[in-house]
């Protein structure tokens, strides 16, 4: 699993439809997704206070996890689907620590 690739909250850039045409990866391009901006935002939570404010690698670092931010969910997918997304971005960031 190529670390560079992998979010600070766990997701799987790679299987990203963003990814690489529209998008090269949460860490290269320091939390500044697409989607930030509809959250009237600059960068993502995730990698601000993971990556900027605590200095981690990834939030499988902090033990907070899980904290409030994985709990918000997307609004344009139902609880179960955001339960599932959730799980697996958990499972991910537990496997590398």
């Amino acid at each position: 699993m190529d670390i560079s690739l992998i979010s600070p909250c766990g997701a799987d850039c790679f299987q990203c439809e963003q990814y690489p045409a529209s998008c090269r990866g949460c860490h290269a391009i320091k939390g500044k997704a697409w989607w930030v901006r509809y959250k009237r935002k600059s960068v993502c939570d995730f990698y601000n206070c993971c990556i900027a404010k605590k200095k981690l690698v990834h939030c499988g670092q902090c033990p907070s996890l899980p904290c409030k931010f994985f709990f918000r969910g997307d609004p344009t997918k139902s609880d179960e689907e955001n339960q599932r997304i959730r799980e697996k971005q958990l499972a991910v960031l537990k496997s590398l620590t």
